[in-house]
């Protein structure tokens, strides 16, 4: 029997474990070893991989290395998967490798999550040239011939009546600008004519800043250093001189005058100007001449992990003579949001109290760690300075959750100088168990030190940013509006986080939003609603489409650099 999803083509009911057993090793590794065929690898983010060859372990033998320590594939997929994965899994199967389409390392796993997928091809679209309603007509075309294919003795049984019960869309959220001036659709546009509309938000999230200022900016006159090579010391200081008119108008930040500097490249001088500047600057302005980020994470680790903003030379040679740079801009407004500018800030907050983007060590990663959010206005209160769980100090991640997500609630009630009532938490991906053991540990541990109530309301939730969800607009022939939302159940919603208000081919890619444990008493559309508006804190390039939840988006740029910075004292965008 085959199973069918659209996005997926046929898989084969037959698990690879299926396969071994009825047909012996021998036979597999000839017919699909060696990468000649494609597997689906059953996991909460699925995709094809090439079977490669069949071990003699079995997937109880601790034959995989993660941080440094020993574990098997039955309990790295326990753990990082959850039991839903691991109960597929008979203790006694082998070990199997595989490969993924474009790399030669290969990566062990239990073959009762791998199915065969026939006639997979190594590339294939990802979306559809046609409109929304074309797009859906073909859907249930695709699906229609279905209901008539008989696979052996088997009919095949497809339901093609979607989802109609709880779809909506989320209202854009109001954001609040310097001098408590407030953007809001439907609102008068302060800055021309007009009221403030879903398609042109963007564009007066610029004109807004630049004609009232940002919500929060810390500091007066910030020290941010030139380093530079021997050959471009005077362009770089042109770069930075450009740099600094943009952060004063858009971010109205003065930046040090002549701020000094010194060239990368000549290693005494670099050493003597690290003894003697780099405790006293608030950042540095690092221009690169060539595409390695090895420059970039050397001038971080030189300023001890404080804001670093970088700009290549080709690019700042391109843009140097517009009037008016784009991408001179988007530099400008990323380093502001380094040295702690927030453009703007959410004027009506969040539902949660407190929102905790958590991002815990994983398949073939070293660290962890966690950004808090202020459920009063979405400004990140606190986020990890040094990695977690590097080298010989690894600890499981029982320890992480528990010390990030306590941590985190500590900060937000010090900050608050008040209670907090309510938590979620953020997870790019797939909770293992452990991890959920520990947030709830977290808690258990706060309520018996009185820093939380007994009634204190807590949900850890999923965020997968690739779905075969789509949604569709009954009314229009055009793509669902940004914000759609489609709840599929209590604690499972799809969000669009872009849509109609945009152009361009395809049908919108959609968030799936999961609760996975909790209280149970915090609405899947409020959480899905602090998603969507936590989307819109695009604070390194205001006036841009919206982006991934900041919540998700900086532990991910966190773990990147973390791989080479000791640590970081600035949000990486």
């Amino acid at each position: 029997m085959l199973s069918l999803d659209p996005t997926r083509k046929f898989v084969d009911e037959r698990t690879l474990a299926d396969r071994l057993d009825a047909h012996g090793e021998s036979e597999v590794i000839n017919q699909f070893g060696d990468g000649r065929r494609y597997f689906f690898f059953d996991r909460p983010e699925p995709q094809p991989v090439r079977l490669h060859s069949v071990s003699d372990a079995v997937v109880t033998d601790e034959t995989m290395n993660i941080d440094g320590e020993p574990t098997s594939v039955l309990s790295f997929v326990d753990n990082n998967y959850g039991s839903e994965w691991a109960g597929k899994i008979d203790p006694n199967e082998p070990v199997v490798k595989y490969k993924y389409s474009r790399g030669n390392r290969t990566y062990d796993a239990a073959p009762s999550l791998l199915r065969l997928i026939p006639n997979q091809e190594e590339v294939t679209t990802q979306a559809s040239t046609l409109e929304a309603d074309e797009r859906w007509e073909e859907v249930q075309e695709w699906i229609r011939p279905v209901h008539y294919i008989r696979l052996g003795d088997h009919e095949a049984d497809v339901a093609d009546t979607p989802i109609r019960d709880g779809v909506d869309t989320f209202g854009f959220p109001a954001l609040s600008f310097g001098d408590d001036t407030v953007l809001e659709v439907g609102t008068s546009d302060l800055t021309s004519s007009g009221d403030i509309t879903r398609d042109i938000w963007e564009y007066r999230t610029l004109d807004y800043l630049e004609e009232f200022g940002p919500k929060r900016k810390p500091m007066d006159e910030p020290w941010v250093a030139v380093l530079h090579t021997d050959s471009t010391r005077q362009t770089a200081f042109d770069a930075f001189d450009d740099i600094r008119s943009y952060v004063k108008r858009f971010a109205d930040l003065d930046l040090k005058e002549q701020p000094g500097g010194v060239s990368f490249e000549s290693r005494s001088e670099y050493d003597q100007w690290k003894e003697e500047f780099a405790q006293k600057v608030t950042g540095a302005f690092a221009y690169l001449t060539g595409d390695s980020q090895t420059e970039y994470y050397d001038v971080i680790n030189a300023v001890n992990g404080k804001p670093v903003q970088h700009i290549r030379h080709e690019n700042y040679q391109q843009e140097r003579n517009r009037d008016e740079s784009y991408s001179l801009r988007n530099t400008a407004t990323d380093l502001a949001s380094k040295l702690g500018v927030r453009p703007f800030l959410l004027e009506e907050g969040l539902h949660a109290d407190v929102v905790i983007g958590l991002s815990v060590t994983g398949d073939q990663s070293t660290t962890a760690c966690s950004v808090t959010v202020s459920g009063e206005s979405g400004d990140v209160i606190d986020w990890t300075k040094q990695p977690h769980g590097r080298g010989d100090s690894t600890v499981d991640d029982f320890d992480h959750a528990e010390k990030l997500i306590g941590d985190g609630i500590v900060e937000a009630i010090n900050q608050n100088e008040g209670t907090v009532d309510s938590l979620v938490v953020h997870r790019n991906g797939t909770y293992g168990n452990e991890e959920i053991a520990g947030i709830e540990s977290a808690v258990d541990s706060l309520k018996e030190e009185g820093y939380i109530d007994d009634d204190f309301s807590w949900s850890a939730v999923e965020l997968r940013d690739s779905t075969s969800y789509r949604i569709y607009s009954d009314d229009t022939d055009c793509a669902c509006r940004t914000g759609a939302y489609a709840e599929v159940d209590e604690s499972t919603m799809v969000l669009a986080p872009s849509g109609g208000e945009y152009t361009y081919q395809g049908t919108p890619r959609t968030f799936r939003i999961q609760e996975r444990a909790g209280t149970e008493d915090i609405d899947i559309t409020e959480i899905g609603q602090d998603v969507f508006d936590l989307s819109f804190l695009v604070w390194w390039s205001p006036g841009s489409k919206i982006s991934d939840p900041i919540t998700t988006r900086y532990p991910a740029e966190m773990h990147s650099l973390f791989e080479s910075c000791p640590q970081l004292r600035f949000l990486p965008s």
